[in-house]
Order: structure tokens, then C-alpha cells, then sequence
């Protein structure tokens, strides 16, 4: 049987997990910002995606770097121990590390909510559930965030009636990255079919691969969020650290799909040559193709809905 362990030593075991965290990201935001640089000077730089990759990562370094602000005050006071300064939930510094999570988190799905509304083509219709979740979400942390604002001495945050809007955001957050995720695999599941259909399957596997990138980036996300859930509502203290870990972790899972895609993975099992094109054979000719680059109208592919060509859906998903 596992027993809660102290709150000062939970807090430094979060700080721990978090940096480990927080130095993969780095590599993986620098990696982030040279693909999109690289695929722009193939033509535009995709500026959504590159404003929230950077939002997201400022807003992440700021939450490690008040995490550790934190730790040397708790430390260092010898007026009070380490576990009565973690537990002053209202001091202004805690505050703001709970306004940088809930913005960070904010930006991450609402990067994933446009993802989805370019893959479904631009269809508002598609994502009106997900954005009232994301509201929803977003109101019900920063209440609770002004909740915890509002504690006063001798009221221990994890024991606080206070922390039910944490747990209905944590809730409502699951259940908008399953809704998101789903989506956008159901939509490149169904365009790969398309273009199988019509191009040959070669062309079907990228997206495919799309598939499998999406869904394990959802997966590792929505897993964060429920472990969360689950030590919120046993009220354990190993909250703290896999709440500041998924300050880390939503970044991540974002940047991954990026990163993923931009480093060429998504060529898997396709033979390319030194332009980065796909070559592979059909009717008995060997014929080069792009694998950013096929343009293909929504016509062509029967009913996949307005949008100009696959592979901008492509391109727009990541």
C-alpha cells in the first residue's frame, strides 16, 4: 500500500518530475521551431501554430521557474517549516502558478480545437461542443483558482470544499481531449479511405500515420489528466505532482505532433530520395510525389467536403 507522503516532499518530487519534463520540451520547442521555419521557406510559415508553440512554452518556463522561486522560500524561511508555506494555497506566487497552468492548458486546446477545425475543413458546426466544453473548463479552473485565492489561515487547500471546481475543470478537460481527439482521428481515418480509394494506398498510409500520431499524443494527454482526476478525487497529495506535471505534459504532447511530422516520419515504410519525395511504383512506372505537396481537389475524392486538396488538410493538422 502506497501512503501519502509530506507536502513539502511532494512539492520537491513535482519540481523534480516537472524539469525532467521541462528539459524534453525545450529540445522538442527548438525542434518545433525549426520545422516551422524549414517547411516556411517552402512557402508560408504556418503563424498560428508557431504564436501558440512559443505562447505555450513562455508559459511553461514561467510555471518551472516559479516552481523553483517556491521552493527556495520554502526552504528558506526559518519563521515557518516548508509544509505550512506549500499550504498557504493564497499567497500570491502560488496563485500565479495556478493562473499559468490554466493559461497553458487553455492555449493547448485551443490550438487542438483549431487543428480540429482545419481538418474538418473549416466546419464551425463540428467543433460547437468542443469550444463549450473549453469554456466550461476554463471558467470552472479560474474559479477555483480565485477560490483558493480566497483561503484563509489554518484551511488546508486539499481538504477545501473550494477544490470541487478544480476537480469538475480536470473532468470537463478529459472529457474535451477525448471529444478532440476523436474527432480529428475519425476525420483522417475517413480521408485516408478517400484517398486509398482514388490515389492508392501509398497515399492513404500518410494519413494513417497522421492517425497514430494524433491518437498517441491524445492518449498520453487524456491518460495525465485522468491519473489527476483520480488522486483528486482520493484527495492524495501526489496531486500536486502530476498537476505540475501536466504543465509540461500539454505542451509536449502538442509539440510532439510537430515535430513528428516535420522531421519527414510520416514517409514510414516509403522509400524517398534526397528531396524528401516519396517514390514508389504504380502501373508499372515509378512515379515521384511530394509528401507535402499533392494537390488534389475535394472533388477528386468524392465527398471529403470543401477543402482545396489533401494535402492541405495535411499541412493545416500540423
Amino acid at each position: 500500500m502506497v501512503h501519502d507522503i509530506t507536502l513539502d516532499k511532494a512539492y520537491l518530487l513535482a519540481l523534480s518530475v516537472e524539469a525532467i519534463l521541462y528539459g524534453a520540451y525545450a529540445i522538442l520547442f527548438g525542434l518545433c521551431v525549426y520545422l516551422l521555419f524549414k517547411r516556411g521557406a517552402r512557402g508560408a510559415v504556418n503563424k498560428p501554430f508557431l504564436i501558440t508553440a512559443i505562447l505555450a512554452f513562455t508559459l511553461n518556463t514561467g510555471h518551472i521557474i516559479v516552481g523553483i522561486i517556491r521552493a527556495l522560500q520554502a526552504f528558506s524561511d526559518e519563521g515557518s517549516s516548508a509544509i505550512d508555506y506549500y499550504n498557504q494555497s493564497w499567497l500570491p506566487l502560488d496563485i500565479f502558478r495556478q493562473v499559468l497552468m490554466v493559461t497553458t492548458t487553455l492555449v493547448a486546446d485551443i490550438m487542438v480545437t483549431y487543428r480540429c477545425y482545419l481538418v474538418w475543413c473549416c466546419q464551425w458546426k463540428v467543433i460547437v461542443a468542443p469550444v463549450i466544453l473549453l469554456v466550461a473548463s476554463s471558467i470552472a479552473a479560474f474559479v477555483s483558482v480565485y477560490n483558493f485565492s480566497q483561503l484563509k489561515p489554518g484551511q488546508p487547500f486539499l481538504n477545501s470544499t473550494n477544490v470541487n471546481w478544480g476537480y469538475a475543470s480536470f473532468i470537463l478537460w478529459l472529457v474535451t481531449i477525448v471529444l478532440i481527439t476523436s474527432l480529428i482521428v475519425y476525420r483522417l481515418r475517413y480521408i485516408a479511405q478517400q484517398t486509398s480509394e482514388f490515389l492508392g494506398e501509398e497515399h492513404g498510409n500518410r494519413y494513417n500515420y497522421l492517425v497514430k500520431v494524433i491518437l498517441e499524443s491524445g492518449i498520453v494527454y487524456a491518460c495525465s489528466v485522468l491519473v489527476l482526476v483520480i488522486l483528486c478525487i482520493v484527495r492524495s497529495v501526489y496531486q500536486v505532482i502530476a498537476f505540475d506535471a501536466i504543465a509540461q505534459i500539454t505542451g509536449i504532447t502538442a509539440t510532439l505532433i510537430i515535430v513528428r511530422v516535420g522531421l519527414g516520419t510520416i514517409t514510414e515504410g516509403m522509400p524517398t530520395d534526397e528531396h524528401g519525395s516519396a517514390i514508389h511504383t504504380g502501373r508499372g512506372r515509378h512515379r515521384r510525389v511530394s509528401i507535402f505537396n499533392i494537390h488534389t481537389s475535394g472533388s477528386e475524392l468524392g465527398t471529403m467536403g470543401p477543402c482545396e486538396s489533401t494535402s492541405r488538410v495535411e499541412d493545416k493538422a500540423v
